[in-house]
């Protein structure tokens, strides 16, 4: 995931998420169109900690990317 994500986050958003997973023992990565943060946040109820982060990627584009990967 994070070799196709990288064309849409920084190099510090992807430390962020690497120290976020290492830090428990599971993770949730969710991916949404802005408008639906309030829905989103409202449904994740048990996070110990929640790294949010916007980016201009290109939904078609990045639902390509994870079909090849």
């Amino acid at each position: 995931m994070t070799g196709h994500a990288t064309k849409g986050m920084s190099r510090d958003d992807l430390k962020d998420l690497g120290e976020t997973l290492d830090a428990g023992t599971a993770g949730l990565i969710a991916v949404y169109a802005t408008n639906m943060a309030d829905q989103i946040a409202a449904n994740i109820k048990a996070a110990n900690r929640v790294v949010s982060r916007a980016t201009d990627m290109a939904a078609d584009q990045l639902a390509a990317d994870l079909k090849t990967a």
